[in-house]
């Protein structure tokens, strides 16, 4: 690390920090970019490093910039056509909105559909949520509604493992 004249650690420019872990990236197979550096610990294992503010961004959106493609707007990430979360290769990345990521993935075959089964353990899960009648009188009161990650949360409990879309779970004539 520098040093200043004081002998304080001077923190290197965004651009000399990439540059190095760039030097240090796997070559896979598919011509990913397997990036060396940290990663993000939400389980998918983005790359992340600090930009020269301290903030925390993810490596994809700086190589798409770097390499000519300025992000669009805020609501736009960096999707990934190979489907490799801890690739950086440029040429592999894409910006897209969040929707336009879920419909890539519904694509490629990586979304999760809830099975019939599950389907119906959760909504007799949900069904017996408001035939409590605490429950239902909490509702009415705080004007609450039944939420996804309330599904989710008596999904878990009952032993049912499963991401549902607010549709799904809302649908009057099922229930």
């Amino acid at each position: 690390m520098k040093t200043n004249a004081l002998g304080r650690f001077v923190k290197r420019p965004l651009s000399e920090r990439l540059t190095e872990y760039l030097s240090k990236i796997t070559l896979t197979e598919q011509g990913c970019w397997e990036w060396a550096g940290a990663l993000t610990g939400s389980g998918k294992g983005y790359p992340v490093m600090r930009n020269d503010a301290g903030k925390r961004v993810r490596v994809g959106r700086l190589m798409l910039e770097r390499s000519g493609k300025p992000r669009p707007s805020e609501k736009y990430l960096a999707c990934h056509i190979c489907d490799n979360t801890a690739c950086v290769n440029p040429e592999h990345l894409f910006w897209g909105t969040t929707s336009q990521n879920a419909i890539d993935a519904s694509r490629k075959g990586r979304s999760y559909k809830p099975t019939p089964e599950h389907l119906s353990k959760l909504k007799a899960a949900v069904k017996a949520k408001w035939k409590d009648p605490t429950f239902r009188v909490k509702h009415r009161e705080a004007s609450l509604a039944v939420t996804k990650t309330d599904a989710f949360k008596l999904a878990v409990k009952g032993g049912i493992y499963l991401s549902i879309t607010h549709n799904q779970m809302h649908r009057k004539k099922d229930m």
